[in-house]
């Protein structure tokens, strides 16, 4: 959905926004016929029955993902004459067909790959008309063929009547889904500014020759767009606005009978329009959502730019194969009906795949590791080839489908990959060129291991970044940043950074891996170290009807001993945990982004990671991940893999003892403080950032309080490790000499 900008001749300028017209189509439907008020709410009983009964069964997104839904599709173009911009050539609907399979299936390495689901619904272009001729699936008629005086329809009132155009061009309504493509779309034969970009029929159970989607022109097929469309065949399948109602369905008992009736779509207050934006219009508690939580406002069902929109729920998906289920009018899928109009297995085939893990292609494998790939591909083919090629050399091959394993080569090197697949009307191919790229795991980088990301490539030598939504346009992506002194603890100037700040697609995941890091055999606890710079912001706004809410960002460390294949989670903190500082509340507009002071200083958080002891001898991958609450801007340096002076938890109960170092940062002294102690004996080292040692000792910490002082005085300014050891758990400090 887009705002126009209309320019009067008074030279007065002002903004009206382009909207969906189905709800006002619904309620001029309802408005004449109090009948279709009943039969939905029939349908409404009938499809909250069958949620209750069959959702918990259905297939989740952990299995092969396979179209269970395929509908026939026609495309009526009603044009003002051949050769005229709404005279849109074929090229223009495959293209809106290929953006609606994306959209709904979630595919790979495109545009509707994001954080939503897989609805397992395929919108396929028939290609067979009513009578079983052999049909392209689009037709074109000229508006005064159609009925219509003007290369206009009105939703209400004639002339120029939706009505006459869909009854004049219309195929079969139960065998098809209907799409009508116009010029434009008025409220009324009053209606002089016209901006509807689309509207759609709400299934009913009834037989009406209005049922199907009529979308404008200018927004079908468009490169990088097509979202209208997908928006308003959400509608077909029974999917309301998320702003239905505005703040309604906010709680577990009336989630799914009110608002949009979804119980895991956050509502929001009103429609939005323009780019995502971070919001938290309005308050729920419902279970589906994890409680109250920001606007969902990239959703399909919302009105934002076509490039950001790109979610459906599960429980969108759900209530969409509800409906594909009980309604009499939403039938199209049955596997006759798609013999009958030659559409999904007997109709159009086009081949493409994804690589289990791999989000961003090339995809970096291990030689020999068994790799896991998965047809999306049009038209439910039953037949497929999969061929791991080398020049005109195949390396590997299966037949297995839509779901196979391959094994990677033995060699390193860069290999492409080619799917063929054949359904009961033909065949297709499609090879992605590069798309493997086999490491060569002897080129390991040494133990101890430290990187603090000075350099001028970002990311290092041996790094992979991987970023999941860049085909949606993403930009935000871990990067190099580099200002003087603000890197870790004032101690250098590179650093890594993902920008949360500016990051509007709430839960995305982006990854940051290092090289091979080998942990040699004679390895003593080895033990991940890296710092953290990050400030949440607790947004306490209460303007534009916005809620407050702490927007906490969270980063995830894996390692991986089988080249990826599987991870081990072993770090998992956000918000203030992440920060060890408190948040920043802000009354006002939203800020400010985190930047790192520069000098010595301890704004930043120091990390100790102990690794488990199943890594010694062993080739490892150390994943960071980044969750985005579209908070603030983390930063991490100085990454060391590198012995430990103990195993186990890190983190000490209130029943522990407690270390504290102070003051920090320091002049002449420093002091060790421990409380509870009970006689323990206390060890320390104070180090170089280099892990060069300048002190050792201990002491006995005996009684409730011990204050034990390190003399300091004659260290040069800057940056010192301070490393204690009380009961087995070994804490390191960052210590700022001034």
């Amino acid at each position: 959905m887009r705002t126009l900008l209309l320019l009067p001749a008074l030279g007065l300028v002002w903004a009206q926004a382009w909207t969906c017209g189905t709800d006002l189509y619904k309620e001029n439907e309802e408005r004449h016929n109090p009948a279709l008020v009943r039969a939905r709410s029939e349908l409404e009983a009938a499809i909250a029955q069958w949620i209750e009964r069959h959702a918990p069964a259905l297939r989740t997104q952990n299995t092969c993902p396979e179209s269970d839904y395929v509908i026939p599709v026609v495309v009526h173009i009603i044009h003002s004459g051949y050769g005229q911009p709404d005279s849109l050539p074929i090229d223009r609907v495959l293209l809106q067909m290929e953006q609606l399979f994306n959209d709904y299936r979630k595919r790979p390495y495109t545009k509707g790959y994001s954080s939503g689901v897989d609805t397992r619904i395929e919108l396929s272009l028939a290609t067979k008309d009513p009578s079983g001729n052999s049909h392209p699936g689009v037709t074109y008629t000229r508006y005064t063929d159609a009925g219509l005086t003007a290369a206009r329809v009105n939703m209400s009132g004639s002339p120029n009547s939706a009505s006459t155009m869909k009854a004049n061009t219309g195929w079969d309504r139960s065998k098809y889904l209907n799409i009508w493509v116009v010029k434009q779309i008025c409220t009324d034969p009053t209606d002089t500014q016209c901006l509807i970009l689309g509207f759609a029929t709400f299934p009913d159970g009834t037989s009406d020759t209005n049922e199907g989607v009529t979308v404008i022109s200018s927004y079908f097929g468009n490169v990088g767009g097509g979202q209208t469309t997908t928006h308003e065949a959400g509608h077909y399948f029974n999917l309301y606005h998320t702003f239905q109602g505005g703040c309604g369905g906010t709680s577990n008992s009336t989630c799914a009978s009110s608002g949009d009736r979804v119980c895991d779509t956050p509502p929001t207050y009103q429609a939005n329009y323009g780019g995502a934006k971070r919001q938290n219009t309005c308050y729920e508690t419902t279970s589906a959502t994890g409680g109250d939580v920001p606007d969902l406002v990239r959703d399909y069902m919302d009105y934002l730019d076509d490039g950001s929109l790109d979610i459906f729920t599960e429980g969108q998906r759900v209530r969409m194969q509800s409906a594909l289920q009980t309604a009499s009018d939403r039938q199209q899928w049955q596997s006759t009906n798609l013999q009958a109009t030659g559409a999904g297995p007997y109709g159009r085939i086009k081949a493409n795949f994804a690589l289990q893990g791999c989000e961003q292609p090339p995809c970096y494998v291990c030689p020999g590791q068994t790799l896991s790939f998965t047809s999306y591909s049009w038209g439910k083919p039953n037949a497929f080839l999969w061929e791991i090629r080398q020049g005109g050399t195949v390396v590997a091959s299966s037949t297995q489908g839509p779901c196979a394993t391959l094994t990677a080569p033995s060699t390193p090197g860069t290999y492409d990959v080619r799917l063929q697949v054949t359904n009961l009307a033909g065949s297709d191919d499609t090879t992605y060129t590069g798309f493997l790229v086999v490491r060569d795991p002897t080129q390991a980088a040494s133990y101890p291991f430290s990187e603090g990301f000075e350099g001028t490539v970002f990311p290092p030598a041996g790094w992979v970044r991987l970023n999941p939504d860049f085909a949606v346009g993403g930009s935000i992506q871990w990067e190099g940043y580099r200002s003087t002194g603000r890197g870790s603890f004032g101690a250098s100037n590179g650093m890594a950074r993902l920008r949360n700040f500016s990051y509007l697609n709430r839960t995305q995941r982006d990854h940051l891996i290092t090289p091979f890091i080998s942990i040699p055999s004679t390895a003593t606890n080895p033990t991940l170290e890296f710092d953290v710079y990050y400030r949440v912001i607790d947004w306490q706004s209460t303007a534009n009807n916005n809620n407050p809410y702490l927007y906490a960002d969270t980063l995830a460390v894996y390692v991986s001993s089988d080249c990826g294949t599987t991870w081990q989670r072993i770090f998992y903190q956000g918000g203030t945990d992440l920060a060890d500082t408190a948040a920043i509340v802000q009354t006002g507009a939203y800020g400010p982004q985190a930047v790192p002071p520069t000098g010595p200083n301890t704004a930043w958080s120091h990390k100790v990671v102990p690794l488990p002891s199943s890594y010694i001898g062993q080739k490892i991958l150390i994943r960071f991940e980044n969750i985005t609450e579209m908070g603030n801007t983390l930063y991490l340096d100085s990454i060391q893999v590198r012995n430990g002076a103990t195993t186990g938890s890190f983190s000490a109960s209130l029943s522990q003892p407690e270390v504290s170092v102070g003051p920090n940062p320091a002049q002449d002294e420093v002091f060790l403080l421990v409380r509870r102690g009970d006689g323990d004996l206390l060890r320390y080292r104070l180090l170089t950032l280099t892990g060069q040692e300048l002190l050792r000792g201990a002491f006995e910490s005996s009684g409730p309080e011990v204050r034990h002082t390190l003399p300091v005085g004659s260290l040069a300014k800057g940056l010192y490790l301070i490393e204690t050891e009380l009961r087995g758990q070994r804490r390191v400090w960052r210590l700022a000499i001034q």
